[in-house]
């Protein structure tokens, strides 16, 4: 049973008290792991999607969180977390049957409680991706009323837990239980450079877009081999990063903040902490880099697990934490976390006619085509910016510098604003169109709609923000009237990974307007081509170099001198 390999493999792990170093067990290493039945490899093969030929696909049951990993998939060098409900419905079902109370009466306390956390967080993540009430229904499916069991199999393994739970609460915790902290919610991990998904099973070339160095092109591909969903999975990338969490768990309630130097490279680090019930620890430690999200496996006193946080990070083996009594710390923790936190997007929307390959000529049309301002309405509703009182993108709302009219949307709880070329202000005087170009020029994701036979080359626009060039081209219209859309991206090399969803094979959309589906899947794609494109270096030196700034005040402005 699947139950009964993982917590073998698990058991192993708890063995080392302190934990140091954890092991990342590839499928390769599990199907050489003694005892290991090849049924269940099979199973986790095709729960997993694990492709051997991928190297850096591992599986990790340690301390970047057991039952997180172990019911993730693994692709193309990159964990990524469940994020589809079909998968985590098959996942969730799969354990429900397989951890029967039995089992779970071994299991401490500790650790029905991160399966517990688990559950929960996992299928918070995916409401808040996609901003709907229900969760593990199928997006392209037809709705039908479902049975209960079937509808969120996550209750049945749940009401397991609570049980084996109830009956373990009053047991004294035995001196085995690992004293360490698992992942409270998922954060970013680091990810390596790799196109590889695409360039394998891409069955297009480019006609709209032109293949030129320093850029990279995605232009409809078969993944139904291994991606089946790749291409309609509507998911917002990263939505658990979305939770405001230290507003949620650590503000308004009693908890505690500390800073540090880390001479070992993260610089100036704050760490805070909250009791929960129980005497379980919620952690938040903030780099420069990074926020780590932790909550302890087993009771434990906050003094105890600060003396502990040196097996995340080594070199704070020795330091020397300030805690911080001034109160007014917390305000100043949750204007940098909302600032983080990022609901407003602004895309640009660049109208090229026939024959145009120069920018200026691009950006000095005046007026857009009909077919140009058909498609604007797939993007979102046409509005008027005087005294506009939602998210502007930069535009002006009061004295019309910025034109009169725009196109905005709300998806999903995301504020959307376009910097449509024709719309913003055009002079006679002005060959190169500066005002049109000073909002342009600094949105990452650009759509170019394009008339004409001549490719579409990224490297005309000269711009160090413009990273995702989505370009879109009609071909058609069908039998009831609906316009029909060609697709194809080019992006600087720098973006390291494909983002979903991707485009089918062939890459071509029929927009109507009565239907969602076309304006849903070009705004999913906007939103996750721009947190793909935060990966890049540029933006994560700047990123970077911000949160330094940031912090470094902090700890100079509430540092206190008593060490703790």
């Amino acid at each position: 049973m699947i139950a009964e390999q993982f917590c073998k493999i698990y058991s192993q792990l708890d063995k080392h008290e302190e934990r140091p170093d954890i092991p990342h067990y590839s499928s390769a290493v599990l199907h050489e792991s003694p005892g290991f039945d090849t049924e269940l490899g099979l199973q986790l093969a095709a729960l997993l999607n694990f492709d051997d030929q991928k190297q850096a696909a591992s599986l990790c049951l340690g301390r970047e969180g057991g039952l997180e990993e172990f019911l993730s998939i693994v692709y193309t060098g990159d964990v990524v977390f469940l994020t589809d409900e079909a998968k985590l419905a098959r996942a969730l079902d799969l354990l429900s049957g397989s951890l029967t109370e039995e089992i779970l009466k071994e299991w401490p306390v500790w650790r029905l409680l991160e399966l517990l956390e688990f559950l929960y967080f996992r299928i918070r993540a995916l409401e808040r991706s996609r901003r709907l009430p229900t969760t593990f229904i199928d997006p392209t499916a037809k709705k039908k009323p479902q049975e209960p069991s079937k509808l969120d199999p996550s209750k049945q393994l749940e009401s397991k837990i609570t049980r084996a739970l109830g009956m373990a609460r009053n047991k004294k915790p035995s001196n085995t239980q690992p004293f360490s902290a698992v992942p409270d919610l998922f954060y970013p991990q680091s990810r390596k450079p790799t196109w590889k998904l695409v360039q394998d099973h891409g069955v297009s070339s480019p006609t709209l877009v032109a293949s030129i160095e320093g850029y990279l092109w995605e232009a409809g591909g078969d993944y139904s081999s291994v991606l089946p969903e790749a291409s309609t999975q509507l998911m917002v990338q990263d939505a658990d990063l979305d939770i405001n969490y230290y507003e949620e768990y650590f503000a308004r309630k009693v908890h505690h903040n500390y800073v540090t130097f880390d001479e070992g490279g993260k610089g100036n680090v704050i760490l805070s902490m909250v009791q929960c019930e129980d005497d379980y620890v919620r952690i938040l430690l903030r780099t420069f880099d990074e926020d780590v999200r932790l909550k302890s496996a087993a009771p434990v006193k906050i003094r105890e697990m600060l003396k502990n946080i040196r097996f995340w990070y080594p070199s704070l083996a020795n330091a020397k934490w300030t805690r911080v009594k001034d109160l007014a710390i917390e305000k100043t923790l949750l204007n940098i976390e909302h600032n983080l936190v990022t609901t407003n997007y602004k895309f640009g929307v660049l109208y090229c006619k026939e024959g145009q390959t120069d920018e200026n000529d691009m950006f000095g049309n005046e007026h857009g085509s009909d077919d140009f301002n058909e498609f604007l309405e797939a993007l979102g509703d046409t509005i008027e910016l005087k005294d506009w009182d939602s998210f502007r993108g930069g535009l002006d709302h009061k004295k019309g510098t910025t034109g009169e009219l725009s196109v905005y949307t709300d998806f999903n709880g995301y504020n959307v604003m376009y910097h449509v070329s024709t719309m913003l202000p055009f002079s006679t005087s002005d060959a190169q169109q500066l005002e049109r170009k000073r909002h342009l020029g600094n949105d990452v994701v650009v759509v170019i709609f394009k008339e004409g036979d001549q490719p579409f080359s990224a490297d005309c626009l000269c711009s160090e923000f413009n990273h995702v060039f989505v370009v879109v081209q009609k071909v058609g219209v069908t039998d009831q009237g609906h316009p029909q859309y060609k697709i194809e991206i080019s992006c600087k090399d720098s973006v390291v990974q494909p983002w979903r969803p991707l485009l089918p094979n062939p890459p071509i959309f029929t927009f109507n307007k009565n239907d969602s589906s076309f304006h849903d899947w070009l705004l999913t794609k906007f939103i996750n081509g721009e947190r793909a494109c935060m990966y890049a270096a540029s933006f994560v030196k700047k990123f970077q170099r911000t949160r330094q700034v940031l912090f470094q005040d902090i700890v100079q402005l509430y540092s206190q001198p008593k060490k703790v």
